[in-house]
């Protein structure tokens, strides 16, 4: 996601924002080009493992701008409504765009209105898998949903922590650790007694994923307070996360074709795992400042800039092709270029502007220092 002093972008984040896109995108292309039988598997696994990425990319960065705020000794609900006028100046504007696309292209395929039933409006406030399964319409919309209740949630958690710790220190982990543990024995709880499926529920319910984004807020707080183990360890951390990884992948895979339905660890445990082993990313690619290869670098960088507008926007363009007679390789490549093009289309003439306009009526120094994305 951009930022508003594109010299101040850290290479790193953005390959890691270019690669979770880039998995989303390959997980819902996955069908035209490997054998049927292979794509369920391949397709859960790539999207899951990109939106993971995306969430810990998120917390990292909002972390990062909380920590700053509290360490000023000015955390308050005036702050707080800072800090979201600027989220909801980067997230709304392109989401409720693409809402009424996605209204709109569902109109002249089905002959129906979908506002007419009220649910839908739910939408508007990412209520719609709050408690209850995303339906099928806008999938891609219920990270959305995590992603806005925990900006609403945590900085208002963090200032109730201000009456039972006297330093910012405790005060910014207590909330971490609080965010960590109530979401996991949500989940450990529903896993006990509710049988609901990995990916509609499980994966997608709001309320028993919010710890998803808390991990990078940990890796803000590790960055903050501890930037000299940060540094030092970056390359054995590095190696842990890629190492964890790897053997979750295997272990889903195994999963997933050795059983009707997720095991409980899958369903609960798996997530948090694989939470901090995206985080371990993050010390080795956040000290990776400019790109070694300038043209990759710079098409790396552009996939991150467009990626919030990319990530909305390909399945209405995967969709639109997928009823074309034509061979699947050239179906594929469309695809691709299709979804980068049109993103970056909206990111020039629409995103681009609505992020100057908001800079220039929340602007804030450290802001851009940090590149809030």
């Amino acid at each position: 996601m951009p930022i508003s002093n594109p010299s101040k972008r850290i290479f790193g984040l953005d390959f890691l924002r270019a690669i979770a896109v880039s998995l989303v995108l390959f997980s819902h292309t996955l069908e035209l080009i490997i054998p049927e039988k292979w794509v369920p598997g391949l397709m859960k696994l790539t999207g899951f493992l990109g939106v993971e990425l995306f969430f810990v990319l998120s917390g990292f960065l909002i972390g990062s701008i909380l920590i700053k705020t509290v360490d000023k000794a000015n955390y308050n609900f005036d702050s707080i409504k800072k800090f979201w006028m600027r989220r909801w100046f980067r997230t709304l504007p392109n989401y409720y765009l693409f809402l009424l696309i996605y209204f709109i292209v569902y109109y002249f395929q089905h002959d129906h209105f979908l506002l007419a039933d009220w649910r839908y409006f739910s939408y508007f406030g990412f209520l719609q898998n709050v408690f209850t399964f995303h339906p099928n319409f806008f999938g891609v919309a219920w990270s959305l949903s995590v992603e806005e209740w925990f900006y609403i949630l945590f900085p208002l958690i963090l200032l109730g922590s201000y009456r039972l710790f006297k330093t910012d220190k405790k005060r910014i982990l207590s909330t971490i650790i609080f965010c960590l543990v109530v979401f996991l024995l949500l989940r450990l709880g529903t896993g006990l007694f509710i049988d609901m499926p990995w990916d509609k529920g499980f994966r997608k319910v709001v309320v028993l994923r919010l710890d998803a984004i808390a991990y990078g807020v940990l890796g803000a707080y590790a960055y903050y307070y501890m930037e000299g183990l940060w540094l030092k360890y970056r390359n054995l951390t590095l190696c842990m996360g890629l190492v964890f990884l790897a053997a979750f992948c295997y272990f889903f895979w195994w999963d997933f074709h050795s059983n009707a339905n997720a095991l409980f660890f899958t369903k609960t445990l798996s997530f948090s795992l694989v939470g901090l082993s995206m985080l371990c990313l993050f010390p080795y690619f956040n000290s990776l400042k400019e790109a070694k290869f300038s043209l990759w670098g710079k098409l790396l960088t552009w996939m991150s800039l467009i990626s919030y507008s990319l990530y909305l926007s390909h399945p209405l363009l995967i969709a639109s092709l997928a009823n074309f007679e034509i061979s699947w390789n050239l179906k594929f490549v469309l695809c691709w270029l299709l979804s980068i093009g049109v993103s970056s289309v909206v990111y020039l003439l629409y995103e681009k502007p609505i992020m100057r306009l908001r800079d220039r009526f929340y602007q804030d120094t450290y802001l851009a220092e940090v590149g809030e994305q």
